[in-house]
């Protein structure tokens, strides 16, 4: 955004801006494109229609499978019966969930992570210190936090991903981490949806290959699955209405669409924790109903534990039982304040 304005351009093209931004940035952001607006710079702004849009943006453009359907003033399209309809949910849920492969069970009081005092720094730079965290049976929990607090990195360290949990007093599903489990024996546990590992996922593989991949925990498909497994990828394909693309290759697919592919690979196996990290990021109004409801819904009626990050207000799970937020140490009064000196974060919990 710096560097755009650098440019001091009469329009703006922006794409999604408030994807992955934290509460406050969202608010700062809004403000800023507000005051754009104010000056005369033109802007367009491509997204998922929600409230928080800048107020100052007053023309509305409807776009659906390439054909503009609505367009005019903000609040005569907002207020329409036509703007009602096209936006109405009518996503049902499954009458039951496709079978899964179930994987061996954790004794009735052993915790499904335990955290104990862990700091994390990058560079010197102190990331989060002295977080403690128990994450147990039958719990649901969202992570909260600005930008930078160490959610993500919190996530990689317990998902396998990040050796910064290499020394440090973690347990996963009763084994203390680094007493000689491989990354896969913790991974089996787990299905994943994140930024980084749609970043990651850029090998050539049909949206099937992709779906199956999540059984073997893999970014492409090395193994031949069974029949059993390629049955309960159909079955989802369909529950997610993604049928008609089973042949289709995942880098043809728009971003969105990506997304839910990615989500259905997470599922594929109801694994012990499902670990969304902004999992709506990309989704239209749509799907990101049709996902929420289905991760409640994954909640009320499996063994699968929730582990929620999310900054968009929109993103409501009522399974949620439990809250981890980071926040922000206080300096010590003798230290130089400045970058280097800050303390970083720790973490507080909350029964919902």
């Amino acid at each position: 955004m710096a560097r755009a304005l650098m440019l001091k351009p009469q329009i703006m093209l922006l794409d999604e801006p408030f994807a992955g931004l934290d509460i406050s940035s969202q608010a700062h952001l809004t403000k800023v494109l507000n005051t754009l607006v104010a000056q005369g710079v033109s802007i367009i702004l491509f997204d998922f229609y929600h409230q928080g849009l800048p107020s100052n943006i007053e023309q509305l453009v409807y776009m659906q499978q390439g054909k503009v359907l609505l367009s005019g003033k903000r609040s005569e399209i907002i207020t329409s019966k036509q703007w009602q309809q096209l936006n109405e949910n009518h996503y049902s849920l499954p009458h039951h969930l496709p079978d899964c492969i179930q994987y061996d069970s954790l004794a009735k009081n052993t915790a499904l992570v335990s955290v104990n005092k862990v700091s994390v720094s990058f560079d010197q730079k102190p990331v989060f210190s002295q977080l403690n965290w128990q994450f147990e049976q039958g719990q649901h929990w969202r992570i909260i936090g600005p930008n930078g607090c160490g959610k993500s990195t919190l996530l990689a360290m317990i998902s396998g991903d990040s050796p910064k949990a290499y020394g440090q007093d973690i347990h996963l599903f009763g084994i203390k981490r680094g007493s000689g489990e491989s990354i896969w024996d913790i991974k089996r546990h787990y299905g994943l949806v994140s930024a980084q590992l749609h970043r990651d996922y850029r090998v050539s593989n049909k949206l099937i290959q992709v779906v199956l991949s999540g059984f073997y925990d893999s970014i492409g498909l090395y193994d031949n699955p069974s029949r059993d497994q390629v049955l309960i990828a159909r079955k989802w394909l369909v529950l997610l209405g993604l049928e008609r693309y089973e042949n289709t290759y995942f880098s043809e697919l728009s971003y969105g669409e990506q997304r839910m592919v990615l989500i259905a690979r997470a599922v594929v196996k109801l694994p012990m924790i499902l670990i969304l990290d902004e999992p709506c990021q990309g989704l239209d109004n749509h799907n990101r109903d049709k996902v929420l409801a289905l991760m409640d819904y994954i909640a009320a009626n499996s063994k699968t534990h929730l582990l929620f990050v999310s900054h968009d207000t929109r993103d409501k799970l009522q399974c949620i039982s439990h809250e981890l937020e980071f926040i922000r140490l206080e300096q010590d009064e003798t230290s130089v304040v400045d970058d280097i000196n800050i303390l970083g974060y720790t973490a507080k919990t909350t029964v919902k």
